[in-house]
């Protein structure tokens, strides 16, 4: 893949009908870049991929910052007090990052820093694999936003951490495999389907490109991590794998061999030395984290609600009345009222009905105020999408870098579908559109396409062999944005090919 081409892995959905840790396989076998976002009932989470691993991970209603700060405590690298002293100067005005702005005062190490971030990335990841239900979509781009010297995480071990801490919570069930075991081949119940070269999600059994070729090098003889190490696997990568063939039935275990190599032990040569060691896999090696002291409440199970009738057994009566000297309390008898008491009682209720009774402005009132409400709900909201929709998903000040990026990578995905739009007019008509309305017309464009992610308006100009589009606040023009082409150079549309094809001479004839 190009470095100047964004990456057009696309996948949009919910998760009922396509499960995340599925999702995730299938960015991590495109090896796409970009941001996922995943819209719950209570939060919105933004999750960065970096070919195909995670960089980062923010919540709307968690906070980087907020993360960091709970692990920093947890891990006792910073205390409670110079973390708040810290913060409250980064939201006065501070430049650079949180993390950044730790470092420089010398309450943490860089390496301390990365860690804590990674850690606070596994944790709010883990946190996620408990959805069941919600929206998601990926948007390509090659640029995303991410703390230097980060380790990536692959999804595989992201995975691998799930099984271990949350199995069945999200939905993965069964057993880590020992990477020392023997297995081998069964045969498919079903068809088997690799991510990104069969599609994303369907019928059948999904596996992803390594794990296609780790179920091939499964010979009944060579342990899991021999398999792993020869193939240039992470134990990460292999373990899963080997989990998911075992969860698909594609592959069972023939036992534990006797004085194997682990798995990141050298191979034996012809001689009986060990050789030199494999290089290093290209995907993450990085060693476990201690996620031990990590706070994960919620998604432990709840207790157990009492049912009313347990409620009523459980209750004790209560205690006879009594007297000061403990002796019973004299408690009075009722007496019934007499007619004219309840005559007086009665006007006095008609009295009070008569003065709470609603006008009939209060009763319109009440009956279409909610209403109204929630009308202006929707039009608040369906501004924001139209005007900015990335505020909606980043909306606090200290998100303007993170929005400015979101919208950079949209904003460049929109240019180059009203350039491949334009010159698909040009092979057809000979000359660029008029304007936008023409591609629209001919529904190489879209209508959402008209308007830049961060809500300026497209200002679009033509000379017929070129074309040129700035993007306009109002009357103000917005420098540095926009798009400049022309059709020089492009051998499908440029008649200087064509004129230097027709000045080609005329052929050599030799006579005999």
């Amino acid at each position: 893949m190009s470095d100047s081409m964004p990456n057009e892995f696309a996948l949009d959905g919910n998760l009922r009908a396509l499960a995340l840790p599925k999702v995730l396989l299938a960015a991590a076998a495109a090896e796409a870049s970009g941001i996922l976002t995943l819209q719950g009932e209570d939060d919105i989470v933004a999750v960065s991929f970096l070919s195909g691993s995670i960089v980062t991970a923010d919540a709307l209603n968690q906070t980087v910052e907020e993360g960091l700060g709970k692990v920093l405590q947890k891990q006792k690298l910073v205390t409670p007090g110079d973390f708040e002293a810290a913060s409250r100067e980064h939201r006065g005005g501070s430049t650079g990052s949180l993390g950044d702005l730790l470092v420089e005062k010398g309450l943490l190490s860089r390496a301390e820093l990365v860690e804590a971030l990674r850690i606070q990335t596994v944790r709010l990841m883990l946190q996620l694999m408990a959805w069941r239900q919600g929206d998601y979509k990926f948007y390509s781009g090659d640029e995303v936003s991410h703390e230097e010297g980060f380790e990536p995480i692959s999804v595989s071990e992201l995975l691998v951490r799930a099984v271990e801490r949350l199995g069945e919570k999200a939905g993965l069930v069964g057993e880590l495999p020992d990477l020392e075991t023997v297995f081998r081949q069964v045969p498919p119940r079903s068809a088997v389907q690799v991510y990104a070269r069969d599609g994303v999600g369907g019928a059948g059994l999904w596996i992803t490109p390594d794990q296609e070729r780790l179920r091939g090098a499964v010979n009944g003889r060579d342990h899991a991590g021999e398999l792993g190490r020869r193939l240039g696997l992470d134990r990460f990568t292999t373990q899963f794998g080997i989990y998911t063939l075992q969860q698909f039935d594609l592959v069972e275990s023939s036992g534990r061999p006797a004085q194997r190599p682990s798995f990141d032990a050298a191979p034996l040569d012809a001689s009986g030395s060990r050789s030199a060691p494999a290089p290093a896999p290209v995907r993450s090696t990085a060693p476990p984290l201690d996620l031990a002291p990590l706070d994960l409440a919620p998604l432990d199970d709840l207790a157990p609600t009492p049912s009313f009738d347990e409620e009523l057994g459980n209750r004790t009566p209560p205690p006879e009345p009594r007297r000061s000297d403990g002796e019973p309390a004299n408690i009075e008898i009722f007496q019934p009222p007499t007619p004219e008491e309840i005559e007086a009682l009665r006007i006095e209720e008609e009295r009070q009905r008569a003065a709470a009774a609603p006008s009939v402005f209060s009763m319109l009132l009440m009956r279409w105020l909610g209403p109204l409400i929630a009308v202006g709900l929707i039009v608040a909201t369906a501004m924001v999408l139209v005007e900015r929709p990335s505020r909606l998903l980043l909306p606090y000040p200290w998100q303007e870098n993170r929005r400015a990026t979101f919208e950079r990578q949209i904003r460049s995905s929109l240019l180059q579908r009203i350039d491949r739009g334009a010159r698909t007019f040009f092979l057809m008509e000979a000359h660029y559109p008029d304007s936008l309305s023409d591609l629209e017309r001919l529904r190489l464009i879209g209508s959402e396409e008209r308007r830049d992610p961060a809500g300026y308006s497209l200002d679009y100009v033509t000379d017929a062999l070129s074309y040129r589009i700035r993007l306009r606040d109002g009357n103000q023009q917005i420098e540095g944005l926009g798009a400049t082409e022309a059709i020089t150079g492009d051998f499908l549309v440029d008649p200087q090919f064509l004129r230097a094809a027709a000045r080609a001479e005329a052929p050599l004839v030799l006579l005999d």
